[in-house]
């Protein structure tokens, strides 16, 4: 009941201490595990459900900015099922999980953790149900229950993982990143403020 720029306010007070708690506790040796396996597999999978699906897509989207073999699932189609019985048998899959931990998202953990898969989760709690699925699993520490979601936090893991991956690259990035480029230019996908 408080004006809007209060809660404007408190809301920004909440992130900062939230982004404060991240950078006293995030785990870095399991952040640079997640890179290495990135770095590893030919396949990616990234899998996501309601709000861990904009988590899910930011983490895929961002990737392939930077490598190949990037597939982004949303968790709530049943035909993520499918997609990942018939993925190769040795790929790679990340699955975001968000508090409160969709039913579809814990059955898929449990599918791909009986297939010859690698599961990796991101999430944002120790008491998230798909931990006990992965191989690996991080969790991106919160100080406060979130209403909506605790959302600068795990896009600030996100980007670390990128970006550290980016780092791994070296010239093969430039290489990649050149391709990618001349496909928007002659497709005309983005914005461009030089004449064609």
């Amino acid at each position: 009941k408080e004006p809007g720029t209060d809660r404007l306010h408190r809301g920004i007070l909440e992130e900062l201490n939230n982004l404060k708690y991240l950078y006293e506790n995030i785990n870095v040796e399991t952040m640079n595990q997640f890179v290495d396996h990135l770095d590893k597999y030919h396949t990616v999978y990234v899998v996501g459900s309601r709000l861990s699906y904009t988590f899910a897509y930011y983490l895929g989207w961002s990737l392939t900015k930077i490598r190949k073999g990037v597939h982004i699932l949303r968790g709530s189609d049943s035909t993520s099922f499918d997609m990942l019985t018939n993925a190769h048998p040795d790929c790679l899959v990340i699955l975001m999980a968000s508090s409160r931990y969709p039913n579809e998202l814990i059955k898929l953990s449990k599918m791909i953790r009986r297939s010859s898969h690698t599961l990796l989760t991101m999430t944002d709690s120790n008491i998230c149900p798909v931990i006990g699925f992965a191989d690996v699993s991080l969790v991106v520490p919160s100080r406060s229950i979130p209403f909506i979601g605790n959302v600068s936090g795990m896009l600030a893991v996100i980007q670390f993982i990128v970006q550290e991956l980016a780092n791994r690259k070296g010239e093969d990035l430039v290489t990649y990143q050149k391709q990618l480029e001349q496909v928007y230019l002659e497709n005309d996908i983005l914005f461009n403020l030089e004449p064609k």
